[in-house]
């Protein structure tokens, strides 16, 4: 299995590692354990291209399969409840920096059976939402990089860390009726909306289109890479004609920095690839 490494919230270089057992990742090196969030390594298990290095090549267009689904939960849900009716699946997990005892925040690393599409988890995030109770939905994101454990919680607890052995996720089994159906509904929308060939060819089998139509936005709820994300959800907004959300995209392209003359750009960009 790989597991791919940032730095930090700033690296823009992707590291490859090789881990040949999920449990070595409860054996982290010392070096990736910090005691505050902020100072943190990210990761994820993505099965990118060949020759993917940075974040900025890691588009949702690269992304191939992946052979685990990690699992935030941050709804102040127990640790104990959501390991009851995942006790019959393989998973580690670990409390996360911003986990208190009076409210309870941890992620899960679900072992699957099979490598599985990044866009077949993502097309499924409704689904998978409500069947993991307490699960943050952003945690479906094609684009997400995860914090490594910190050392500490935010009260200072030690960070706990937690596993069960029993059979990998099935995910095309379980959910092979709900992948269809969701299928179905979004050839319906890409039937629905086309868009003309502009910087990118017209969704590489017309995987943005589902991107460009979603109201879920990365970038927006703290994930995501800031130029491509950004970019693409004012494309959602303008298509859509949702003046309302394009202000909250646009707010938040100033909160990172985006000059008004670079917003004016993409507007311009997007309004040229949507043909409005």
């Amino acid at each position: 299995m790989i597991l791919n490494i940032v730095k930090n919230t700033f690296e823009k270089n992707i590291g490859h590692y090789t881990l040949y057992n999920l449990n070595k990742f409860l054996n982290l090196p010392l070096a990736l354990i910090k005691e505050k969030k902020a100072d943190s390594a990210l990761f994820n298990f993505n099965l990118y291209p060949y020759g993917t290095k940075t974040r900025a090549s890691a588009t949702n267009l690269n992304f191939i399969k992946t052979n685990f689904m990690i699992l935030d939960f941050d709804s102040g849900i127990s640790i104990d409840e959501v390991c009851l009716y995942l006790k019959d699946f393989t998973y580690i997990g670990y409390t996360s920096g911003s986990n208190s005892l009076s409210f309870p925040k941890f992620r899960i690393i679900l072992q699957l059976k099979e490598s599985v599409l990044i866009d077949d988890i993502a097309i499924l995030k409704n689904k998978l939402t409500n069947k993991f109770k307490g699960v943050d939905p952003s945690t479906f994101a094609k684009n997400r990089f995860f914090y490594f454990p910190t050392s500490i919680d935010k009260e200072g607890n030690k960070t706990k860390f937690f596993k069960n052995e029993a059979k990998d996720y099935d995910f095309y089994l379980l959910h092979k009726i709900d992948l269809k159906c969701a299928k179905m509904e979004f050839q319906k929308e890409v039937d629905t909306y086309t868009y003309k060939e502009k910087d990118f060819t017209i969704a590489i089998d017309k995987i943005n289109v589902k991107y460009f139509l979603s109201h879920f936005y990365p970038k927006v709820s703290g994930n995501g890479d800031s130029a491509s994300s950004l970019y693409k959800a004012i494309c959602t907004c303008i298509a859509c004609k949702d003046p309302k959300t394009l202000d909250i995209i646009l707010s938040k392209a100033r909160s990172e920095r985006w000059s008004q003359q670079e917003i004016n750009r993409m507007i311009l960009k997007a309004k040229n690839f949507c043909n409005k």
